[in-house]
């Protein structure tokens, strides 16, 4: 996904045209190799339906910027599939793992339904004003498994900038 948005913004960037039309290739390829077998999310490992999932992060990119790689129909099969993901503090950021990264969680939002985005908005400020964590603006925490709520190795980082990407791609 990173690699079709890349493409295609220096295609737009430059007015490379062929460099738009190869990103919105690389697009096309992606949703047909990276859709798991009953079509209704992206996985991890292309080409092997039966894999575990991962969060469309790159997604939010390419609603910021307007290049329409992706259609409103992949956006709201994806935000179906979060909506059936959710736990009380959050998304697992991929299938294999018990915590999410709550930066990445507000690209999701930029792209989800109103409804999947407030459950973002609010499973981070639950998260954030739980009483469990020491530390200024945890980014990363357990959603499944023990000490859920908890944060992980991470404080007060730059990159809660991310939080503002829905105020971004609304704009």
């Amino acid at each position: 996904m990173y690699s079709a948005i890349g493409i295609a913004s220096f295609g737009e960037l430059t007015h490379a045209a062929n460099y738009t039309a190869k990103g919105k290739e690389f697009a096309n390829k992606i949703l047909e190799l990276a859709m798991n077998a009953k079509g209704n999310h992206i996985i991890t490992h292309y080409s092997d339906p039966g894999t575990s999932w991962i969060g469309t992060y790159p997604f939010a990119f390419d609603k910021l910027l307007d290049l329409r790689l992706f259609n409103e129909s992949v956006y709201n099969m994806q935000s179906s599939w979060y909506e059936s993901q959710q736990h009380p503090n959050g998304i697992q950021f991929f299938s294999e793992v018990n915590k999410t990264v709550s930066t990445l969680e507000m690209w999701l939002a930029a792209t989800s339904s109103s409804q999947v985005r407030n459950f973002f908005i609010d499973s981070i400020h639950r998260t954030l004003t739980n009483g469990l964590n020491s530390v200024p603006g945890p980014t990363i925490w357990n959603v499944v498994g023990s000490d859920v709520g908890l944060a992980f190795m991470t404080k007060a980082k730059s990159d809660v900038g991310s939080y503002f990407m829905v105020a971004a791609v609304d704009m």
